[in-house]
């Protein structure tokens, strides 16, 4: 997982968006977005599942960014 990020750090610069949740349990899951100008890539890392990637084209005009 460190790994990917750090890939698409270096490809797309730092992510446009971060978050991380904290739910009232054990559980917590962290979120980084990136716009790539055509695409819109998300990672999601939690607790309770696996690291997910997800990627999309992206409807946003990337100049209101």
């Amino acid at each position: 997982m460190t790994e990917v990020l750090a890939g698409l750090r270096l490809r797309f610069g730092p992510p446009v968006g971060t978050n991380v949740d904290i739910e009232s349990g054990s559980s917590s899951q962290q979120q980084w977005i990136w716009h790539t100008g055509e695409d819109v890539i998300v990672a999601v890392k939690s607790d309770q599942r696996p690291f997910l990637l997800s990627y999309r084209p992206s409807l946003l005009d990337p100049y209101f960014l």
